[in-house]
């Protein structure tokens, strides 16, 4: 698990998660603390002001989540155009996030089978290929879709590039313009917000990994963080 979560942004989740467990994991001690602080009105201050920013960020939370809940169910257009984003390579093949991602896609392409697909994501310094070429060859050799109906992105870094490169090759064949986003579901309410970003006016739908669950709390947190992000600080 720990090698899926070696960025700035997933050790962030971890730490804040940990942070709102141990709070209420350990009620009693900081009840006692709160005794203590009570004893001296600075003491006291700060710790209403900490309370105070506290519920405030769980309130934050709550309400960033119902958001991405609600872009994580929206639904695909028939045969849209398939676009996979991208996750680790790992040595022996994709790592368990992105072979999940590439379960999700197969089963789309399976059901849709006038479907194209992007597998997008180029190659990081740790990995063996690239993201792109990773997803093409599970869904080629391993799940025998038609090759013609997989075309490989590998240059992106990030989530805005594998959505705009992708989008590049979409314009430079032609191809159906809906968009049908492979990631997992934590992911694509800011999937979406980079795609409008970058002038995407088709309809996007969201095709969702089956997450495992002991991811949820680290990627959940951290998307508490990118999402506002990307909103208020990327052109």
């Amino acid at each position: 698990m720990l090698s899926n979560i070696k960025n700035i942004g997933n050790l962030t989740g971890c730490a804040v998660f940990g942070f709102i467990f141990l709070f209420y994991a350990l009620r009693e001690p900081f009840k006692h603390l709160k005794q203590f602080c009570y004893q001296f009105k600075l003491s006291k201050f700060f710790w209403q002001l900490f309370k105070t920013g506290f519920c405030a960020f769980l309130i934050y939370g709550v309400v960033i989540t119902c958001v991405i809940i609600f872009f994580a169910f929206y639904p695909s257009e028939k045969n849209a155009t398939v676009v996979v984003l991208g996750a680790q390579v790992k040595s022996w093949g994709p790592s368990s996030i992105l072979q999940k991602r590439i379960d999700a896609a197969y089963a789309y392409l399976i059901e849709n089978p006038e479907s194209l697909c992007i597998a997008s994501g180029g190659q990081g310094k740790d990995e063996p290929i690239s993201e792109g070429l990773s997803i093409f060859q599970a869904l080629t050799l391993r799940n025998n879709i038609e090759k013609s109906r997989i075309l490989i992105e590998d240059l992106s870094t990030n989530t805005r590039e594998n959505i705009k490169f992708s989008m590049g090759i979409i314009d430079e064949i032609n191809a159906n313009k809906n968009l049908a986003i492979v990631s997992d579901s934590f992911h694509q309410a800011r999937a979406r917000l980079i795609a409008r970003k970058l002038g995407i006016d088709s309809k996007i739908g969201a095709v969702n990994a089956k997450t495992n669950p002991l991811y949820y709390p680290t990627f959940l947190v951290r998307e508490w963080f990118a999402l506002p992000a990307e909103v208020l600080f990327r052109s």
